[in-house]
């Protein structure tokens, strides 16, 4: 399977494994690409609020501070359902994804493009139709 962050760093990269091995995913590339950025922005978001919640625990004192702590809570759970709907459409993309590819493989879509890289003794020829 492939991982996310190689793929946020280097979509070339993917793109031409794809092409190696024949597989179209008609644009999915770029909403990948767009899903890997939004998550990215939810998640520091995200974060940014569990700061500010820890912050507001550290001042603890006043009804205004229970209403902001409140408030935070719910926009942190909120943004917290947000990144796992996006982390469940970017799995149920990068599952269909085919594996990578060894560098060494020639490009090819049928088996005679094949390359045999050795063999090892002579064929054996039968004298009834092999299946």
């Amino acid at each position: 399977m492939w991982n996310i962050k190689q793929i946020e760093e280097n979509p070339v990269v993917l793109q031409r494994a794809l092409k190696k091995r024949s597989f179209e995913l008609d644009g999915e590339v770029e909403m990948l690409a767009a899903l890997i950025a939004q998550r990215k922005s939810l998640v520091q978001a995200r974060d940014y609020l569990n700061r500010q919640r820890n912050e507001i625990a550290r001042r603890a004192n006043g009804p205004e501070t229970s209403e902001e702590a409140r408030r935070v809570r719910e926009e942190s759970a909120r943004l917290k359902a947000e990144v796992i709907e996006v982390e469940q459409q970017l799995y149920d993309i990068v599952s269909r994804l085919p594996n990578r590819l060894h560098d060494s493989v020639p490009e090819g879509s049928s088996s005679e493009e094949n390359i045999v890289a050795y063999s090892w003794g002579e064929p054996r020829t039968f004298d009834f139709p092999v299946l």
